[in-house]
């Protein structure tokens, strides 16, 4: 297979797939390698000549820009993106669950919807979590059909649960929606039996969807962060950043939550 001119190339999320970007006066060929098993997986014809930037949004999407325009590169088309940018220089940087897009302006974070997030909100799904979701809104409503669709769940009920706490981890950007998948989870758990779930878990759960969502509404050192990405940071930096941006009361969560107490001193002696 002949390349002819690469002009950009990339690496996903995991480091395993290699996106080039060639034959930038042509139709701007976007080739896709996977480096472990040295495969070609993909060849596509964007159509995007003199491309500016090229990145990987999460581990199964390649972005390009093009002056202020963004956009998606799938197996087999290009779809250009609505994105607010009003002056060229677009930078794209890769996270682990999607891609940061900053302007001279302003930053945005895109990301792929998570599957277990639309087993649970689709219309029309039958999915367990979705069951347990149409229960909680039953509770709501104080409708007594919710009693009703836990009974018929069954074992499945535990798979609802599970699906449900692991959509809240990956929910960052709607605080109700978030809100809603925890309560909707603890209301579950109570017709299951305590030892199918250590209590624990969730309280942990909380504990840091509460201190992730209070560092993406921060006034002072507002970051668009998800748990996928946290997890890929020491908290030891985490902390390092909000001190530095003198949010004292965030770090101090921080360190409670990391179990970081012999820092705890560190923030008040900057505090004061």
């Amino acid at each position: 297979m002949t390349l002819g001119k690469v002009s950009m190339m990339a690496l996903n999320a995991t480091q395993e797939i290699l996106a080039l970007y060639t034959d930038p006066t042509q139709n701007g060929k976007m080739v896709v390698f996977n480096i472990v098993d040295e495969n070609v997986l993909n060849v596509l014809d964007t159509g995007i000549t003199n491309a500016d930037g090229l990145a990987w949004c999460g581990v199964d999407s390649i972005a390009l820009t093009f002056g202020k325009n963004l956009f998606l590169c799938g197996p087999e088309e290009t779809k250009k993106m609505e994105f607010p940018s009003n002056t060229d220089g677009i930078h794209m940087t890769t996270e682990v669950d999607g891609l940061r897009i900053m302007t001279p302006n302003d930053t945005h974070f895109m990301d792929i919807v998570d599957k277990k997030l639309l087993d649970t909100f689709q219309n029309s799904s039958i999915e367990p979590s979705a069951k347990l979701h149409t229960a909680q809104k039953s509770v709501d409503f104080s409708n007594p059909k919710a009693n009703e669709i836990i009974r018929e769940l069954g074992d499945q009920l535990k798979v609802g649960i599970q699906t449900l706490l692991d959509a809240a981890s990956k929910e960052h950007f709607d605080v109700q929606v978030l809100k809603h998948l925890l309560v909707t989870a603890s209301f579950a758990k109570k017709f299951t039996d305590p030892s199918d779930f250590d209590p624990a878990n969730y309280v942990k759960l909380v504990r840091e969807t509460i201190v992730y969502t209070k560092l993406r509404h921060s006034k002072v050192f507002c970051r668009s962060i998800t748990k996928a990405q946290a997890d890929k940071v020491k908290p030891k930096n985490l902390l390092r950043f909000t001190v530095k941006y003198r949010d004292y009361s965030l770090a101090l969560q921080l360190v409670e939550l990391a179990n970081m107490r012999h820092l705890m001193s560190n923030v008040y002696e900057d505090w004061c």
